[in-house]
């Protein structure tokens, strides 16, 4: 019985010692999407928050478009000026390429709320040149399908993220 033990005593230690090596040569994780993606947007975005007089205050991957030109990573960035009384701040959608490098951005005022195959739904109506949208005519979406170069915003209207006052009513009472 004891020489039973002994032996049981001595096989859990060699099993521990075994998964503590085989750990520490393979189960330190790399870095994940979101950090990949922070790590290119510092590196490469000259207008990334510097921590002085612009703050990070949210950073987080949001999905993915897919395009002509293939399929993009989006994240979400939100930053603000420091030493203000009331903190006023910036947020943009960043677009990372299929390796996690950063490619561009888009100043985006409204709340973005989920990725549709080639494009982003926003929270609410962008009314035109509050986005850096140039002539559009404003939009609660983001469509990218042509590529993350020719983006455009337009109204597709969507709900959860915005109805015309016309569509609200049949919503509501089913009737036109």
């Amino acid at each position: 019985m004891r020489k039973w033990l002994k032996i049981n005593a001595l096989l859990l230690i060699v099993l521990i010692v075994l998964g503590v090596i085989f750990w520490s040569f393979f189960g330190q994780s790399e870095l994940d999407t979101r950090e990949k993606m922070l790590v290119s947007v510092k590196a490469k975005d000259p207008d990334f928050p510097d921590g002085n007089a612009v703050k990070l205050t949210h950073f987080s991957y949001f999905g993915t478009v897919h395009t002509r030109e293939g399929i993009y990573y989006v994240a979400y960035l939100r930053a603000v000026l420091t030493g203000m009384l009331a903190p006023r701040g910036i947020s943009y959608l960043e677009f990372f390429d299929h390796q996690l490098n950063w490619v561009d951005k888009q100043v985006c005022y409204e709340w973005p709320l989920w990725c549709d195959n080639g494009g982003v739904f926003l929270y609410g109506f962008a009314p035109a040149g509050t986005a850096g949208a140039g002539d559009s005519a404003g939009g609660n979406y983001w469509d990218m399908s042509s590529g993350i170069e020719a983006r455009r915003l337009v109204s597709k209207p969507s709900y959860g993220s915005y109805v015309p006052d016309e569509q609200i009513q049949l919503y509501w009472t089913g009737k036109p």
